[in-house]
């Protein structure tokens, strides 16, 4: 084997430029290469450890990791664009600007400081099963962040949230320093476990329905509180403080632990105060006029026997009353029924396939698939010359809310044979495999059926009528615009022109459909048509 020539065979697949598209995907397999990404650009690292640098200008482009691959970049240059992560990435610093977004399935390793800046709506995405670590601090500065976390994210030092950022917790979020929100909605389901202290402020709208832990005390300077789960400072006497200026709105069997309370705000709803220490209130505690709502609280080294806290000014309603209990359950990781699934233990449903299908549009292998699936699923797209031997030709991650994926395999080189195969690999959050059946099409001077609709726009039936060069049987689907089969027929054809009545479409409602004619190897005919 002369060398040279399996170099060069190798490396042709690395850089496919697109130029009609105005963009250019890179393929790398673990290199030092130096890339500079343009709007539109993808970098694909489809195996082994890339230690090269990254640069984004304008809108940045599209970095994508392979399961088993790992990004190590030794540079990174404008953090503009998507990273989506099926391996393992690892960053020396992360100082985020407009158009950069986060899709994590694997492991993200982030070794200093990490600010998300510039302007909002910047989507990070930690999913089940994925690890995201901060090993030193992280801040959010943008507006309109979106930062949805279903696996387990751990940040060593503070976590700051200044913008106005949303943040959905399903599973776990630790620090081992000091949380602070000034303004945002924060929404945690899971495990919210700071070292340090937790500060509410501004117009921050916290809910809590599972576990929210402080290790140095909650101070809750202004902006609403909503909890119906454990509300727990953690600590020694001296840490475990709650301090509320704002307001608490506790539901169901929500409970607020901690040796130290003090009250200068609003305190209502239903739930249990259990306080070990020092309590004092200024404020209003409990809700007024006829209602339904309790709140138990036990002050269990009170000084006063006549009043509930220590010291009491302000407003206390009879719906806040002094009540005996055991002390709250902190050791037991699931005991709110109100914790999302994913933390208390999640049901992975395998992959369903509802179809699969490959055409020839303008010379241009075309393939489509509907599927089932949970999120963090990863589709791969694999190639054949003999429907033996298979190669990935492109990956793509879902996509929340579809299931419905197209692509067209305009990298399939001149030389291909006249026949070629095609199927989808799904790999889901477990690592499990799952096939579609292998579609061909076929390349020749063999016409394909002309396809005819009418009349369209259609009543109550339509025809299809069709050229045919041999007799088969083919089955022909009609699909709404979100990718759902609503009608399917099969009709056995003879060589030459060919109609079928199709009477079914009286029960489709008025809308645009797509009508499609296959056969066993896939669809070759395909054509648009309306109800009336």
């Amino acid at each position: 084997m002369k060398p040279i020539n399996f170099l060069v065979l190798f490396l042709l697949p690395v850089f496919v430029p697109a130029l009609l598209f105005g963009q250019t995907i890179y393929i790398d397999n673990g290199t030092s290469t130096s890339y500079t990404l343009q709007t539109g650009d993808s970098l694909y690292i489809k195996q082994g450890t890339f230690t090269g640098s990254i640069t984004n200008w304008s809108g940045g482009g599209k970095v994508t990791v392979a399961a088993g691959a790992t990004l190590k970049p030794s540079s990174v240059n404008g953090l503009r664009g998507p990273y989506i992560v099926y391996g393992t990435a690892v960053f020396s610093s992360f100082d985020t600007e407009a158009g950069f977004g986060l899709n994590n399935y694997g492991s993200v390793t982030i070794n200093n400081a990490s600010q998300v800046n510039g302007s909002g709506n910047q989507v990070w995405i930690n999913n089940i099963g994925a690890v995201l670590t901060f090993k030193s601090s992280f801040a959010i500065n943008a507006d309109n962040t979106s930062f949805i976390n279903n696996g387990d994210v751990s940040i060593a030092s503070n976590f700051n949230v200044w913008g106005n950022a949303t943040i959905s917790n399903k599973k776990s979020i630790t620090t081992g320093g000091s949380f602070s929100v000034g303004k945002g909605q924060i929404t945690n389901e899971g495990l919210f476990s700071a070292g340090g202290s937790i500060t509410i402020g501004g117009s921050t709208s916290f809910t809590n329905t599972c576990r929210t832990i402080a290790q140095k005390g909650f101070t809750i300077n202004s902006g609403t509180l909503y909890n119906n789960g454990l509300l727990w400072a953690a600590g020694n006497a001296s840490n475990s403080t709650f301090t509320n200026n704002g307001n608490i709105i506790n539901t169901g069997n929500s409970i607020i632990k901690t040796v130290q309370f003090t009250n200068w705000g609003n305190i209502t709803g239903n739930g249990y105060l259990y306080i070990l220490g020092k309590s004092t209130t200024s404020g209003t505690v409990g809700t007024s006029g006829t209602t339904s709502d309790v709140l138990s609280i036990y002050t269990v080294n009170r000084t006063k026997t006549n009043q509930i806290f220590d010291d009491q000014w302000g407003t206390v309603y009879p719906s806040a009353v002094y009540a005996q209990f055991p002390a709250p359950d902190t050791t037991n990781i699931y005991p709110y029924s109100s914790c999302s699934s994913i933390y208390s233990g999640v049901i992975i449903l395998p992959v369903t396939w509802n179809d699969f299908s490959v055409s020839i549009s303008a010379g241009v292998p075309a393939l489509q698939w509907t599927a089932q699936y949970n999120a963090g699923t990863y589709f791969e797209v694999e190639r054949s010359n003999n429907g033996l031997d298979f190669t990935v030709v492109a990956g793509m991650a879902d996509e929340q809310n579809s299931s419905t994926y197209y692509y067209n395999d305009r990298a399939l080189p001149a030389s291909h044979p006249s026949v070629v195969y095609y199927r989808i690999r799904a790999t889901e959050p477990d690592g499990t495999h799952k096939y579609t059946g292998v579609k061909s099409v076929r390349f020749g001077s063999q016409s394909s059926p002309s396809l005819q609709t009418w009349p369209n726009p259609f009543g109550n039936q339509l025809n299809v009528s069709f050229k045919s060069n041999q007799k088969a049987v083919l089955t022909i689907k009609i699909y709404n615009m979100e990718g759902q089969v609503q009608v399917v027929k099969t009709a056995a054809v003879n060589s030459g022109s060919n109609t079928i009545a199709i009477a079914e479409v009286n029960r489709l409602t008025k809308g645009i459909y797509i009508v499609s004619l296959s056969a066993d190897n896939g669809v070759i005919a395909s054509s648009k048509i309306i109800k009336q």
